[in-house]
């Protein structure tokens, strides 16, 4: 095989985007959230969940929580809460009661009743809260339910673990909850486990070049991997070195920009050791993009080049999505650049 890198330049610095609360993700509110809520020291309320899809990018998750007044009667009041696919809270969102109606075959319209606001914040599949702040002048108090599911986690959800701290050798981002940044090269083998989401911030390597000091990045389903918003960010996975992002068709794994406008980051040069028909001999190759990035064979002691026909630096791409990508302007990185290595991914 002989896969050519594409001829692109990279482009010259775009004006910077400033770090939003966009950034934040780390988990994705979807329909597996679905369903009954409820705290199992306080069984006698809880709450029911569905989710509304509005567009690909996020939905409407209403919430129907069961409590009581100060009365003791039974009481229900509703929220719906706006979410995007980079949004797991929300503040400030309108808690509704019904009011009005009638229990008989002649139904009476109802009028809906502003009582409150809520903070919502998914915390994992196993635990939301939902804090409520009643309106002034109400008889009813402030109250923060935890809840969790009475019929455990379904197999569909894969964010099981609670965010705790960033994983070793990625950064803390100040300021942005459940946010690490990926360090500048990455070698030895750095797990990214789905409960943050990780930036990268300009030239981020996987191993620190062409067959030396190799490095390992593991990635699990439903990780968001997003640029920062410099000039240009990128992912590079040098040769001999590899990248695992094995997703699932219900949890991908997420490659995206700062902001939903298409080109707010570069993309993913993959590097290996496959032939390739643009250098021969003891030269290898270099990726136009980025001249310090080079492949297509192993360097013998005095002599040629030995290629691996089979290499492929993106081991296990599977179940990936690759968004807002590339550079507004004609020269760029595109999506996924592959650089002397098969493409074996299901991206």
């Amino acid at each position: 095989m002989n896969p050519k890198s594409n001829k692109r330049l990279l482009a010259l610095a775009t004006s910077a985007l400033f770090l939003s609360t966009q950034v934040s993700a780390a988990l994705v509110v979807d329909e597996s959230f679905r369903g009954g809520w409820y705290n199992p020291q306080q069984s006698g309320r809880g709450s029911m969940l569905d989710w509304l899809p509005t567009s690909k990018d996020g939905g409407v998750l209403f919430i129907a929580t069961f409590t009581y007044d100060n009365t003791g009667k039974q009481y229900w009041f509703t929220t719906l809460v706006p979410l995007t696919d980079r949004e797991f809270r929300k503040t400030g969102v309108d808690a509704t009661t019904a009011t009005g109606g009638s229990f008989g075959n002649n139904f009476t319209p109802t009028t809906a009743t502003a009582i409150g606001k809520v903070d919502f914040e998914a915390h994992s599949c196993n635990r939301i809260t939902i804090s409520f702040t009643p309106n002034a002048g109400s008889t009813l108090v402030p109250v923060t339910l935890n809840l969790s599911r009475p019929d455990g986690v379904p197999a569909t959800c894969q964010y099981t673990q609670e965010f705790t701290t960033c994983p070793t050798g990625t950064t803390a981002v100040a300021g942005v909850a459940r946010t690490c940044q990926l360090p500048s090269v990455i070698t030895g083998t750095m797990r990214l486990t789905n409960d943050a989401t990780y930036l990268i911030a300009g030239k981020t390597q996987v191993g620190a070049g062409r067959n030396t000091n190799p490095g390992t990045l593991i990635v699990e389903p439903g990780t968001q991997i997003q640029g920062r918003g410099g000039a240009v960010d990128y992912l590079v996975v040098n040769a001999g070195s590899k990248i695992f992002a094995d997703g699932t068709k219900e949890n991908p794994i997420v490659f995206t920009g700062p902001t939903n406008s298409p080109g707010s980051w570069a993309g993913i040069v993959l590097a290996g050791n496959a032939a390739d028909n643009t250098c021969r001999g003891s030269t290898a190759c270099t990726f136009e993009a980025d001249a310090d990035v080079t492949y297509g064979g192993v360097s013998q002691q005095g002599g040629n080049l030995v290629s691996d026909d089979a290499d492929s630096s993106g081991d296990a791409l599977c179940a990936n999505s690759v968004r807002r990508s590339g550079n507004p302007s004609e020269r760029r990185i595109e999506c996924i650049d592959h650089a002397g290595c098969r493409q074996r991914h299901d991206a």
